[in-house]
């Protein structure tokens, strides 16, 4: 039962919060954190906050723990990737923070090593911003990975990733409840952008957009809903994926819904179905 909450010096702010606060080229194996609570600022995560260098690994590690980071960057499992392959990880547990928020990963960068086999069935949530299921913000390799739990953020929110650029995701497929409150929800990716591709991917939950309504009591009307993607731009590409008829799309308030793609410009989209109806 884990209780993790450091407090910072006077004028500093605390990053690096988790079992492991920074590693670099270390294979962490077979670690469940099986109860508790990690709260951090920056980069907070259940087992490793940064995971840094080519060689390293991260192999059948399992959250149960609630994790709450207060500002970016927040993971189930591992919240800044650098290099690092994850594989066969789970997270069950609750996930909170501002924005680049993942079930198993926060961010990534555009190394070549990514994440595979991995699930996530714990409540994701950005406060602000972008929120993926497996992963926030997306630039690596995401293959077979499956979300069952519910996603939330403001902007770019996916069943498996937020965000998706210079990489692919391949044979993922998500069965949780996907909404934003602003723009770009997708059952498996809230945006892609430059070189991202979705490729054999499956739909099964519910998408949807929830309005905000401000201090003036003004409704805000939230925007691109998709079933496979949110929105897509600037080359991304979406392949061979289904929206199943078993999913839904609950965007009555929306604008920009599709069974496929909510917001689509110079992209390609091709051997895509949606069953679902709109």
């Amino acid at each position: 039962n884990l209780e993790l909450a450091p407090v910072a010096e006077k004028g500093k702010v605390v990053q690096f919060t988790g079992l492991f606060g920074a590693t670099k080229d270390a294979t962490i194996a077979n670690v469940t954190l099986a109860s508790g609570k990690v709260t951090g600022y920056r980069y907070t995560a259940g087992i490793v906050a940064r995971a840094n260098g080519f060689g390293g690994q991260i192999v059948n590690c399992h959250n149960y723990a609630e994790i709450s980071g207060a500002e970016t960057v927040t993971g189930g499992i591992v919240a800044q990737l650098q290099g690092y392959t994850v594989s066969d990880c789970t997270n069950n547990g609750k996930v909170t923070g501002n924005s680049e928020v993942g079930g198993i990963a926060g961010t990534s960068n555009s190394m070549k090593n990514g994440l595979s086999n991995c699930a996530n069935n714990g409540e994701v949530n950005a406060e602000r911003g972008i929120a993926g299921g497996i992963i926030g913000s997306s630039m690596v390799p995401v293959d077979d990975c499956v979300n069952k739990g519910t996603v939330s953020g403001n902007s770019s929110v996916g069943g498996i990733a937020g965000s998706v650029s210079l990489d692919t995701l391949k044979n993922c497929s998500n069965e949780g409840k996907v909404t934003a409150r602003i723009q770009g929800a997708g059952g498996i990716a809230g945006s892609i952008g430059v070189r991202g591709v979705l490729f054999q991917c499956a739909n099964r939950g519910t998408v949807g957009a929830e309005p905000q309504t401000d201090e003036s009591g003004k409704v805000s009307t939230p925007s691109a809903v998709g079933g496979i993607c949110g929105m897509s731009t600037q080359g991304g590409k979406i392949l061979y994926c289904t929206n199943e008829a078993i999913s839904k799309i609950e965007a009555v308030n929306a604008i920009r819904v599709g069974g496929i793609v909510g917001s689509s410009h110079q992209d390609n989209i091709e051997h895509c179905v949606n069953y679902a109806p709109i």
